[in-house]
């Protein structure tokens, strides 16, 4: 059975895309010089070839970026459904909006066989135009059984531009959606529809970048970070999340 199922396979057949096993092959194969949409084939953990379509960024650094927001087009308060197969604008000229899928993060990130490890990389930018990264070393998603539970190691993070580690309140939790609650709070305490957001929930959050487009708000519905740029949860202008594997 192909791990990798959703809305995201039926776009691999809208065009025949490059292929290779991640986007620093198809960067050394000349797949993409700056920026390219690339068809990833990662062979999985019990031998199982894994074909994704990805948006592989930042040149021969060879970035896997899953998730991109800089406009407010597109509607991030999704279903379950929809984060598991991705949505937004694919194929999109410029620095298009999209989710690339859970699905899709899952067979990114839980081969050991073509690599021996995956880091998370974060990249923000605030409306005054200052911007910030964090990364994540020994990062994985786990599959649809386990609610796509998220794992970091904490100890790992770097960061450039005043970014807080939040990583303790983001590793083991599983992903919740407006109708899929699996937050850790008791009571009626819904967190992905009292922030109108989807993410790896706690109770609730220090951040979370699938919430409402747009400048700082108190209800900390827009999608944020901690602590960054200004005191509070103000709202980011923009907002990437980037799997970069990692050899040896």
């Amino acid at each position: 059975t192909n791990l990798y199922t959703g809305l995201s396979e039926s776009r691999m057949m809208l065009r025949p895309l490059p292929s290779a096993k991640s986007c620093l092959e198809a960067h050394s194969l000349g797949l993409y010089t700056n920026t390219g949409w690339v068809a990833i084939t990662r062979v999985g953990t019990v031998g199982v070839v894994t074909p994704v379509t990805v948006r592989c960024t930042g040149g021969a650094l060879g970035y896997e970026e899953i998730m991109s927001r800089s406009t407010g087009n597109v509607d991030f308060f999704q279903t379950r459904a929809n984060y598991q197969a991705g949505f937004g604008e694919f194929y999109g000229d410029g620095d298009p909006e999209f989710f690339d899928g859970l699905d899709t993060l899952h067979a990114l990130t839980q081969s050991t066989l073509d690599y021996s490890s995956y880091t998370l990389r974060i990249q923000l930018t605030a409306w005054d135009s200052s911007t910030a990264h964090a990364e994540w070393d020994s990062f994985t998603v786990d599959g649809p059984t386990n609610d796509y539970q998220l794992h970091l190691d904490v100890n790992s993070f770097t960061a450039n531009g005043g970014m807080g580690n939040h990583g303790e309140t983001l590793d083991g939790q599983k992903f919740s959606t407006q109708d899929h609650d699996v937050d850790t709070c008791s009571g009626a305490t819904d967190c992905a529809n009292d922030y109108l957001s989807a993410w790896w929930f706690g109770c609730c959050h220090a951040g979370h970048l699938f919430g409402q487009y747009g400048n700082f708000d108190t209800n900390q519905q827009y999608m944020s970070w901690q602590d960054w740029s200004t005191p509070g949860f103000p709202g980011l202008f923009a907002a990437k999340m980037i799997v970069i594997p990692k050899a040896g």
